[in-house]
Protein backbone atom coordinates (compact mmCIF):
# COMPACT_ATOMS: atom_id res chain seq x y z
CA UNK A 1 0.00 0.00 0.00
CA UNK A 2 2.81 2.46 0.82
CA UNK A 3 4.21 1.98 -2.86
CA UNK A 4 0.59 2.61 -4.48
CA UNK A 5 0.34 5.67 -2.27
CA UNK A 6 3.84 6.95 -3.08
CA UNK A 7 3.01 5.82 -7.09
CA UNK A 8 -0.69 8.28 -6.73
CA UNK A 9 1.35 10.69 -5.10
CA UNK A 10 3.46 11.39 -8.08
CA UNK A 11 0.87 10.93 -10.37
CA UNK A 12 -1.07 13.45 -8.94
CA UNK A 13 2.03 16.05 -8.56
CA UNK A 14 2.64 15.85 -11.80
CA UNK A 15 -0.76 15.87 -13.03
CA UNK A 16 -1.66 19.22 -11.02
CA UNK A 17 1.97 20.93 -12.16
CA UNK A 18 1.25 19.90 -16.21
CA UNK A 19 -2.30 21.64 -15.04
CA UNK A 20 -0.84 24.39 -13.91
CA UNK A 21 1.26 24.96 -16.44
CA UNK A 22 -1.08 24.88 -19.53
CA UNK A 23 -3.26 27.43 -16.98
CA UNK A 24 -0.54 29.98 -17.40
CA UNK A 25 0.18 29.16 -20.75
CA UNK A 26 -3.26 30.64 -21.87
CA UNK A 27 -2.94 33.44 -19.44
CA UNK A 28 -0.21 34.23 -22.04
CA UNK A 29 -1.58 33.75 -25.15
CA UNK A 30 -4.54 35.74 -23.50
CA UNK A 31 -2.12 38.83 -22.63
CA UNK A 32 -0.23 38.46 -26.15
CA UNK A 33 -3.84 39.01 -27.56
CA UNK A 34 -4.44 41.86 -25.36
CA UNK A 35 -1.21 43.68 -26.94
CA UNK A 36 -1.85 42.83 -29.68
CA UNK A 37 -5.58 44.52 -29.79
CA UNK A 38 -4.10 47.15 -28.20
CA UNK A 39 -1.19 47.81 -30.89
CA UNK A 40 -4.57 47.54 -33.21
CA UNK A 41 -6.64 50.66 -31.19
CA UNK A 42 -3.27 52.59 -31.24
CA UNK A 43 -3.39 52.35 -35.31
CA UNK A 44 -7.57 52.80 -35.72
CA UNK A 45 -6.89 56.41 -33.51
CA UNK A 46 -3.32 57.17 -35.12
CA UNK A 47 -3.95 56.22 -39.15
CA UNK A 48 -8.00 56.50 -39.01
CA UNK A 49 -8.60 59.53 -36.84
CA UNK A 50 -11.41 57.36 -34.91
CA UNK A 51 -12.72 58.28 -31.90
CA UNK A 52 -11.76 56.25 -29.28
CA UNK A 53 -15.16 54.60 -28.99
CA UNK A 54 -15.39 53.70 -32.39
CA UNK A 55 -11.54 52.51 -31.95
CA UNK A 56 -12.61 50.18 -29.58
CA UNK A 57 -15.81 48.75 -31.00
CA UNK A 58 -13.68 47.95 -34.64
CA UNK A 59 -11.14 46.29 -32.52
CA UNK A 60 -13.62 44.44 -30.33
CA UNK A 61 -15.14 42.88 -33.28
CA UNK A 62 -12.18 42.25 -35.01
CA UNK A 63 -11.10 39.26 -31.69
CA UNK A 64 -13.84 37.05 -30.76
CA UNK A 65 -14.09 36.40 -27.10
CA UNK A 66 -13.42 37.62 -23.63
CA UNK A 67 -11.10 40.45 -24.75
CA UNK A 68 -13.54 41.70 -27.66
CA UNK A 69 -16.08 41.71 -25.51
CA UNK A 70 -14.51 43.76 -22.98
CA UNK A 71 -13.73 46.63 -25.39
CA UNK A 72 -17.32 46.41 -26.92
CA UNK A 73 -18.54 46.98 -23.27
CA UNK A 74 -16.06 49.49 -23.34
CA UNK A 75 -17.02 51.23 -26.67
CA UNK A 76 -20.68 50.65 -25.18
CA UNK A 77 -19.92 52.85 -21.74
CA UNK A 78 -18.06 55.54 -23.72
CA UNK A 79 -21.87 55.92 -26.27
CA UNK A 80 -23.97 55.48 -22.95
CA UNK A 81 -21.49 58.58 -21.35
CA UNK A 82 -21.39 55.93 -17.93
CA UNK A 83 -17.40 56.50 -17.80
Amino acid sequence: FKWTGAVLVLFSAGGLGIWSAMQWKGRLRMLETLRQMIYFLKGEITYSRAPLAEALERVGKREPGPLGGLFEAAAEGIYMQEG
